[in-house]
């Protein structure tokens, strides 16, 4: 003989829910080595653009763990022209691929650079703006290896946009925003 389920109440259903999403939103703040490596790659930016902004995103598209990087010199939106971070001076954006899961690092990672570039003024006056690229490559290594390049690649960022203000290439609608972040 068939039992017949009995239907739950909807009391009872709300409360297994907020028990499963308590426990996933705790499964998620838990410190790991990811995380840990994140705040590294935070600390190692702040060093030197400490009133700037760095965006670190977790990905997870197609089964690819990743982690994002968008590096900002404005500090919020509100620096920037029409309120579009994209149109920040700088245009650095990379990739740390390879993970396995978001909880441990694994032992050999790839950074990957999907911009890198400076804004500065233009060469020709049917230009808005020209671009710097600043030189760098893709690396593969553990996490320290990855952090020293960062923070050398943070280094030579700081030192190219010294550089280019002192020799005045820096675009005008931006030396007041590059002059109180350096």
């Amino acid at each position: 003989m068939l039992r017949r389920r009995t239907p739950r109440s909807l009391s009872e259903r709300m409360n297994e829910n907020r028990f499963d999403n308590y426990r996933n939103r705790r499964r998620i703040y838990e410190s790991s080595e990811v995380d840990d490596f994140i705040e590294d790659i935070e600390k190692s930016y702040k060093k030197y653009f400490p009133k700037s902004l760095i965006n670190i995103r977790k990905t997870d598209i197609l089964g690819s763990k990743d982690i994002t990087v968008a590096c900002y010199l404005a500090k919020d939106e509100s620096e920037v022209p029409h309120r579009i971070l994209d149109n920040d001076t700088f245009h650095i954006k990379f990739c740390i691929e390879n993970l396995k899961n978001f909880n441990d690092l694994p032992d050999v990672m790839m950074l990957e650079w999907y911009h890198k570039s400076i804004m500065l003024k233009p060469s020709d006056d049917f230009y808005y703006c020209d671009f710097k690229q600043l030189p760098f490559r893709k690396t593969k290594g553990d996490a320290v290896k990855i952090l020293k390049t960062l923070d050398r690649y943070f280094k030579l960022l700081k030192d190219t946009l010294i550089k280019e203000l002192e020799n005045d290439n820096i675009h005008d609608d931006r030396i007041d925003i590059v002059k109180s972040k350096i």
